[in-house]
């Protein structure tokens, strides 16, 4: 199933994701994933719903700001592949050393203008999404997703 996060574009296998949630477990600390998502908002909270993504197992890190703030940072995986990544993704990606020329045959590349936004936004919600990285191969099957919440 597509999703689309603009600037990302996913192609996302729904069932797989449920069924790699149901078997394994990414947190660390339970009262984190808690509080992250009694930070969240109900169309917030939906988006790892609709991704088939357990929230009760992501992991979720809280960094302390000045004062009394704090930012949620988070990961997550989805099985399934990126359809779009940024123009900055791209140069890195296909970089001979990373993924190679070949990769940009696989997506589409989206122009961000310098200066422009890197991340998905909704409310107070940041997300980015990135190859997860764990194997050289560019269709490995997961997209890595990291979100930011301020709260």
């Amino acid at each position: 199933m597509e999703f689309r996060f603009d600037p990302w574009m996913l192609d996302v296998d729904v069932n797989a994701t449920q069924h790699d949630y149901s078997k394994n477990d990414y947190s660390k600390e339970k009262q984190l994933n808690e509080e992250l998502k009694k930070a969240m908002s109900f169309q917030q909270s939906r988006i790892f719903e609709t991704l088939g993504v357990d929230p009760d197992k992501i992991l979720v890190e809280k960094i302390p700001l000045e004062g009394s703030q704090n930012v949620y940072k988070f990961s997550f995986i989805v099985k399934g592949k990126l359809l779009t990544i940024t123009n900055m993704q791209a140069a890195v990606y296909s970089d001979e050393k990373v993924f190679g020329p070949e990769i940009l045959d696989h997506v589409e590349v989206v122009d961000i203008p310098e200066g422009g936004v890197m991340v998905y936004e909704m409310g107070n919600l940041a997300l980015a999404f990135k190859h997860p990285g764990h194997t050289n191969e560019w269709n490995c099957g997961s997209v890595l997703g990291v979100g930011f919440i301020q709260i």
